[in-house]
């Protein structure tokens, strides 16, 4: 009986905190679009999309203010993509998500941007972790340039293209958080990557419900809204930042050549400074890490 109670009251817990997670209701359905977070800041939700990054590009052009940020969910697409023009693999359940921001209100250059976003999807997954699946062990760390991981497994990615609209250049922050599912990735290939995994499968005393995707990434949006707003985000700030949630100094892979190298610094541009297995040091600029 008391087994029984326990289970009962951290159901209602874990439900509890999903609720609290978004202070906001969220409005689901074919298409739905609300003002939130700012008097600037434009949240559409899409059931089905081709991709969220075109839907995006598309839609900028009609924004009412120029200092309005546009941000677009789908429960699936059928031509998502990732870096370097690889296909990106989601499914229901996921957070599927493009965030429109004009060059001039991001404080840092562009390069520093997706190491940004990660730290900030890394900090909402393990809350998650933490506040819904009651678990403290689950190693989240990001890797550069632009994922996050879970117990070494990707969990998120993100993309950055950019659109020029009347004069003005807006980046376009594509980014895939798994939750309900983490999709097959190939080990050979164009597409090959590192295995996936999503927070479901680190929680399985708790079915998360689908539209919890979106709750995910709105509050995702507004961090990021938040963090653009903030007189004191800075190049140093995201760099400090990063190398908190890093693996530094640990084994990676040239996810083009298998090279190992082990990284070591992040500098000043976003580069990132690796030692290679001839031992000597040098920066990667356009390279990925597997």
């Amino acid at each position: 009986m008391r087994e029984r109670v326990s289970s009962w009251m951290r159901l209602l817990y874990q439900t509890t905190i999903i609720m609290a997670f978004c202070s906001k209701a969220f409005s689901l359905g074919n298409q739905t679009s609300r003002m939130f977070a700012t008097s600037r800041l434009l949240f559409q939700h899409y059931d089905v999309a081709t991709s969220t990054q075109d839907l995006v590009k598309e839609r900028i052009a009609t924004l009412e203010s120029p200092q309005q940020i546009l941000a677009l969910t789908a429960s699936e697409q059928t031509k998502g993509r990732g870096t370097t023009g690889r296909a990106w693999m989601s499914t229901r359940g996921n957070v599927i998500l493009t965030i429109g921001i004009k060059e001039e209100e991001v404080p840092v250059l562009l390069t520093l941007l997706p190491l940004q976003v990660g730290v900030l999807v890394a900090k909402r997954v393990k809350k998650v972790l933490k506040e819904v699946c009651i678990s403290e062990e689950h190693k989240v760390n990001v890797k550069w340039p632009n994922d996050v991981l879970l117990n070494d497994d990707k969990i998120a990615g993100i993309l950055i293209e950019s659109k020029v609209v009347e004069g003005s250049t807006w980046y376009l922050v594509g980014i895939g958080v798994n939750i309900a599912a983490a999709p097959a990735v190939p080990s050979e290939g164009v597409n090959k990557g590192r295995k996936s995994t999503c927070i479901q499968d680190h929680c399985p005393q708790y079915t998360f419900p689908e539209n919890f995707a979106q709750i995910f990434a709105q509050d995702l949006t507004e961090g990021l809204v938040k963090w653009l707003e903030d007189p004191l985000s800075n190049s140093n700030q995201v760099r400090e930042d990063w190398k908190n949630w890093a693996r530094l100094g640990q084994q990676q892979f040239l996810r083009t050549t298998n090279e190992m190298v082990i990284p070591i610094d992040l500098k000043e541009y976003g580069q990132l400074l690796v030692k290679g297995e001839d031992g000597k040091e040098r920066e990667l600029f356009a390279d990925y890490l597997l």
